[in-house]
């Protein structure tokens, strides 16, 4: 990698994640996180204090994963796990209030109660009006239960992380894939961030949405977001587990907005980057945790677990001995069954070609060809295409009004697609139980005779 290249190429082609890496360890300062006009968050460079170390486009997990990262021979949809688990925080509170099992916020409590670490680096939704989540460093239980809860959202996660550790630092980083990705990178990179960083809690995660989906869903409730003071994407206290969307306005008033209208605008205001990211199940941290779709689905909440590191699973081991957590021991395939792994391989490699087929930069995550899938060609791609074209169209967009505006249009037009085409099977279906019953018929009066 050239020493000038910088992560403005990145941010030119689409490809960052708005993980933060680069603006917390750029040396100079010269990197910012901010919000473009269509609602997405991308890391701008102040040309007059760049000093074209490069240093931001190593650790970049936008453009790349440093090589060796991934194992050549594991599969990197999945990669090793030393053990899996379905389970939950002890602690009814805890449990009553996360999003499904309240696992990572029992584990932490656990690693700060016990002093392994003296900090946990996490994102909170504010209630301040301003809708945008930001993170923290959390010290103590009351600053985990204020972490609760999914973010789908841009976060700068790693921008909060200092350019200098100081020497008692010890920080355990709670991140969505991308994120944990920027650490890696970073931890080769700067030996600062390998000895004080000693713990990744990683997220499953399927996309993160651009911020106008929390427009469109405010605008769901009836409301503007200027008139919006609380956010929440799940809310499992008010309707137990999935949960639906959460509102409160400025005068305290409550609303629940059905978890359907969260489900149908996600492929709307999904960024390219994440069609492009392989990495559902956090492969590179020490400790994965997700719901626990398909393995129990239970209205109080289960997470599943996996354990990919030595490290990892000793927390796990020391937490279920202290009696922070309980957990049951699972098959890992069950976990990966029921996140749909094997739809993410797939979905992957046909966004993959498509992006080449646009002529595009595709990131260079070393994920050996062997493992990639079976990527559809020529007019199949087509879908993919269409569906990457609109995500650029989206984020070309002026202003949160436009955006809103078109993903309303872009919504409605796909019902009615699917509306008329389900017609058509249904004719098409009608007309062929009509051929069988007249032939069968036919035959019937045949022997009749």
């Amino acid at each position: 990698m050239a020493v000038s290249e910088t992560i403005e190429t990145v941010v030119n082609s689409g490809l960052c994640t708005s993980c933060g890496t680069c603006a917390s360890i750029c040396p100079a300062g010269a990197i910012k996180m901010e919000e473009t006009p269509a609602g997405f968050l991308v890391a701008q460079i102040n040309p007059s204090l760049c000093n074209l170390c490069g240093l931001c486009a190593k650790v970049c997990p936008g453009s790349h994963l440093e090589a060796g990262m991934i194992s050549k021979e594991a599969d990197p949809f999945t990669c090793p796990v030393l053990a899996a688990y379905c389970g939950y925080a002890t602690d009814p509170d805890i449990r009553r209030q996360a999003q499904s099992g309240g696992m990572v916020t029992a584990l932490l409590g656990y690693l700060l109660d016990v002093g392994q670490i003296n900090k946990v680096l996490v994102t909170k939704m504010p209630e301040d009006g301003s809708l945008r989540p930001f993170s923290f460093f959390a010290r103590n239980q009351e600053d985990l239960l204020q972490a609760q809860g999914s973010k789908y959202c841009p976060v700068a996660v790693n921008a909060a992380l200092p350019q200098t550790f100081k020497e008692g630092d010890s920080i355990a980083v709670v991140g969505i894939s991308c994120q944990i990705h920027g650490i890696r990178n970073a931890q080769i990179q700067n030996k600062s961030w390998r000895k004080h960083i000693p713990l990744a809690i990683g997220l499953f995660c399927d996309r993160t949405l651009n911020y106008g989906a929390i427009d469109y869903l405010i605008d769901k409730a009836h409301l503007v977001p200027d008139k919006v003071m609380s956010f929440q994407f799940r809310n499992t206290e008010r309707t137990n587990w999935p949960g639906n969307v959460y509102i409160r306005d400025k005068q305290g008033v409550d609303y629940d907005v059905s978890s359907k209208y969260r489900m149908e605008c996600k492929d709307a205001f999904t960024p390219v980057r994440c069609r492009l990211c392989f990495d559902k199940m956090n492969v590179l941290s020490d400790i994965a945790v997700g719901d626990a779709w398909g393995v129990r689905e239970d209205k109080k909440g289960f997470s599943v677990i996996l354990a990919r590191t030595q490290r990892g699973l000793e927390v796990l081991r020391l937490a279920r001995e202290a009696g922070y957590i309980h957990l049951e021991k699972i098959s890992p395939e069950a976990v990966f069954r029921g996140q749909g792994v094997e739809n993410r391989r797939k979905q992957w490699a046909a966004y993959t070609a498509a992006w080449k087929e646009k002529g595009k930069i595709v990131p260079d995550c070393g994920v050996n060809t062997k493992y990639q899938g079976d990527a559809e060609k020529g007019t199949a791609l087509k879908p993919y295409v269409k569906q990457l074209d609109w995500a650029e169209r989206l984020a070309k967009k002026k202003n949160r009004i436009q955006v809103l505006s078109a993903v309303n249009r872009h919504i409605i037009y796909k019902k009615i697609k699917t509306k008329l085409s389900l017609r058509r099977i249904g004719a098409a279906l009608l007309l062929r139980v009509s051929n069988i019953w007249f032939s069968l018929n036919t035959v019937v009066r045949n022997l009749q005779k």
